[in-house]
């Protein structure tokens, strides 16, 4: 173990909070509930995250998903999810299950699967580790990078709805 860096976990929260608190020209998005998992139950010892109500701009779209990292692998993994919930993150799922066109997400994120009740979408840095790019950049670029991976996200759906 390397407790030394449990820090990053603060850090990372922290910097999720505060990219869950902000308006773009297409959707608003606000922290829900901190601390829970996406089905909203307490975190636990191998997930934490952030609940979030995001409302999209000009196509009358709310949802309701999570933003977090698993941390029971050696390469954790950062994602967004949307349960396939009534008044939670079903909207968001009839989009993606419905989507007959070729919309893209981009190059920070994973397609979106299905798994757990739920759609997912992976953060990805490019390379087969964080060590390899993300944990070499400075703390603004690594909140700059997952900024990118959220508007990639949301705007993914927007295009959907649109």
């Amino acid at each position: 173990m390397n407790i030394e860096g449990i820090y990053s976990l603060y850090q990372l929260m922290e910097i999720l909070s505060k990219l869950c608190n902000r308006e773009e020209e297409t959707y608003k998005i606000n922290v829900y509930n901190q601390n829970r998992t996406y089905n909203n139950c307490h975190a636990n010892h191998w997930i934490t995250g952030i609940n979030f109500d995001l409302t999209f701009k000009q196509v009358r779209l709310q949802s309701w998903g999570w933003i977090g990292i698993y941390f029971n692998e050696e390469t954790p993994l950062i994602c967004i999810g949307f349960h396939d919930e009534k008044n939670w993150g079903k909207t968001v799922c009839n989009l993606i299950k419905n989507n007959t066109s070729n919309v893209k997400v981009g190059k920070c994120t994973s397609e979106p699967y299905y798994e757990d009740n739920a759609y997912w979408f992976n953060f990805e840095d490019g390379k087969d580790t964080y060590e390899e790019e993300f944990n070499k950049l400075s703390l603004d670029k690594q909140m700059e990078q997952l900024k990118s991976f959220m508007d990639e996200v949301f705007n993914y759906i927007y295009k959907l709805k649109k």
